[in-house]
């Protein structure tokens, strides 16, 4: 997306546009290291890049007074990474991306992408495969879109994976994916992965986080209340709402404000796929059924040994046993619960 932005502005800015990944791996770049690939790609000779950080800063700032020049930063970390590589000249900008909003930044206009529309998704199938490939198999196009979730990256890995095979039907994919045991298996093509993608955001997490994102991932209903959260994890309603939010600042839950009933967390699907995976490998049994019934019990405020535990195969066994155990956790909870898919 910022790629495609910086190309729509380019007329503004014709001396270039400069593109850098703030993050390798599991790793966020240090700044230092950035300035020294941005005053190379300006010019400046391996010798005569400052070892000092504000030194690489000023030459920088310098190079850019006079230029006018798009600076693209992918992937921040945080406002800390993110200061030094901005350009100081009025004659330049900077698009910066990043899971947190990074809102102390001065001088800024923060755009939030949501979701995609159906349209729009299946319009970035059309541009990728052909208008008459999909128009052909238009039930499977919409199929495709719902499996993603109208994600953008797993949009586009469906459009990348039926890309390299001109062979195989649109149907074809889309029965591969109906399936939630493989779903996030079949989003993946070279190193575009929507587990993988996921795995970056549950990575920054100190560990209390990590768990309530994993054990949160069981409540079969289609959004809940901090309350029930703090039940189910066991955590005052405070600490519980911290948690809550910082999952929502890294875009692994999506909090919306329900007239009537305050705000409210859920799970994207595909988010939901991968933390029920989590949670089977990591969390023990007892741990997994004690966070429904609490859960259950604080939402219908009846004792926990009244409610009908949720139903769960053990993940010891492997691959085969943890898919099993996704697949169990993913059937709905009995309908006069009130839980739904």
């Amino acid at each position: 997306m910022a790629v495609r932005v910086a190309h729509a502005v380019s007329p503004a800015f014709p001396d270039g546009q400069l593109y850098v990944e703030l993050q390798r791996g599991d790793a966020f770049r240090e700044p230092a290291d950035v300035l020294g690939e941005l005053l190379r790609a300006l010019g400046v000779g391996p010798g005569a890049v400052p070892a000092d950080s504000g030194e690489r800063v000023a030459l920088y700032r310098g190079l850019l007074s006079h230029r006018r020049v798009l600076i693209v930063l992918d992937g921040a970390r945080d406002e800390a990474q993110v200061r030094p590589l901005l350009p100081a000249s009025p004659t330049c900008a900077a698009v910066v991306t990043s899971l947190e909003m990074l809102s102390t930044l001065g001088g800024t206009r923060h755009v939030r992408l949501g979701l995609l529309t159906a349209e729009e998704s299946r319009e970035i199938l059309a541009r990728m495969l052909g208008r008459e490939r999909v128009a052909a198999e238009e039930g499977a196009a919409q199929d495709l879109v719902r499996y993603c979730g109208r994600l953008p990256l797993a949009i586009r890995i469906v459009g990348a994976r039926l890309l390299e095979r001109p062979h195989w039907r649109l149907e074809t994919l889309a029965r591969r994916l109906e399936s939630e045991r493989r779903r996030l298996d079949e989003l993946a093509v070279g190193d575009l992965g929507v587990r993988d993608s996921l795995a970056v955001g549950y990575a920054a997490l100190e560990v209390p986080e990590r768990r309530a994102f994993r054990l949160l991932s069981l409540l079969e209903t289609a959004s809940f209340p901090v309350r029930v959260a703090a039940a189910a994890l066991g955590l005052p309603d405070d600490r519980t709402e911290e948690t809550l939010e910082r999952l929502t600042a890294q875009h692994l839950l999506e909090a919306d404000f329900v007239k009537g009933s305050g705000v409210r967390f859920s799970y994207h699907p595909l988010v939901r796929l991968y933390a029920r995976e989590l949670t089977f490998d990591v969390d023990p049994m007892p741990s997994r059924h004690g966070a429904v019934q609490n859960a259950l019990a604080a939402w219908y405020a009846r004792p926990a040994g009244a409610l009908v535990p949720l139903r769960a195969t053990p993940s010891a066994g492997g691959p085969a046993a943890r898919t099993e155990a996704v697949a169990a956790a993913a059937s709905p909870l009995p309908p006069e619960l009130g839980f739904t898919a």
